[in-house]
C-alpha cells in the first residue's frame, strides 16, 4: 500500500511512501509562471495521481492525507484567497480520481504525531530535520524543502493512523 501526503501550498509538495516507510517519490507543488506569478500548474497536478485512476489494477492501493488549510491571524485576504484556492484544487482532485483519503488533517495533529507540537519559532526547520531523520534519502537539503518534509510528515501520519495497518500492529 501507498501513502500519498500532500502539504496543498504553491510551496508545498506531494509525497509517497509505501507501508515500511520507504520513500517511493516526492514532487514539488507542480506550479507554472504566468507573466510575474505562479500559479497550480492543473495537469501536471493531474498527471501526479494518473497511475492510480487510468491503470488502478497495476498500482497497489493508495491511501492520500492533505493537511487541512485555514485562514491565519494577520494573513492578508489576498493569501487567505490563495490558500483555500489551492486546497480546494487538490481536495477536487482527489474526488474527481476518486482516490482514498481521510478527512483533511490539522497541521496540530500530524505535528504532534511526528513529535513538533509546541515548537512555534522556526518549525518548518524541525518538520525538515525530523523528516531528514525518518527519511535519510529524500532530498531536503535545502531550507525552502519545507514543502517537501510536510509532504512526507504527512504521509507518515497517514501510514501511522491507517486502520488496515493500525488493526494489524
Amino acid at each position: 500500500m501507498f501513502f500519498l501526503g500532500i502539504d496543498p501550498g504553491l510551496t508545498g509538495a506531494v509525497a509517497c511512501i509505501d507501508e515500511r516507510s520507504k520513500l517511493v517519490w516526492l514532487h514539488d507543488t507542480p506550479v507554472v509562471t504566468v507573466g510575474t506569478r505562479v500559479e497550480y500548474d492543473l495537469q501536471a497536478m493531474v498527471a501526479l495521481f494518473a497511475p492510480w485512476h487510468t491503470t488502478s489494477d497495476m498500482f497497489p492501493p493508495v491511501f492520500v492525507v492533505i493537511e487541512r488549510q485555514q485562514a491565519m491571524p494577520r494573513q492578508g485576504v489576498v493569501s487567505t484567497f490563495r490558500t483555500g484556492y489551492g486546497f480546494g484544487l487538490w481536495m477536487m482532485l482527489l474526488h474527481a480520481l476518486k482516490l482514498p483519503h481521510g478527512v483533511p488533517v490539522l497541521a496540530r495533529a500530524w505535528k504532534l504525531d511526528a513529535g513538533l507540537a509546541g515548537i512555534k519559532v522556526n518549525w518548518k526547520e524541525a518538520a525538515r530535520f525530523t523528516a531528514q531523520g525518518l527519511f535519510p534519502h529524500a532530498p531536503l537539503h535545502l531550507k525552502k524543502h519545507h514543502g517537501r518534509a510536510e509532504a512526507l510528515l504527512l504521509a507518515n501520519y497517514g501510514r501511522r493512523q491507517h486502520p488496515a495497518l493500525v488493526e494489524s500492529a
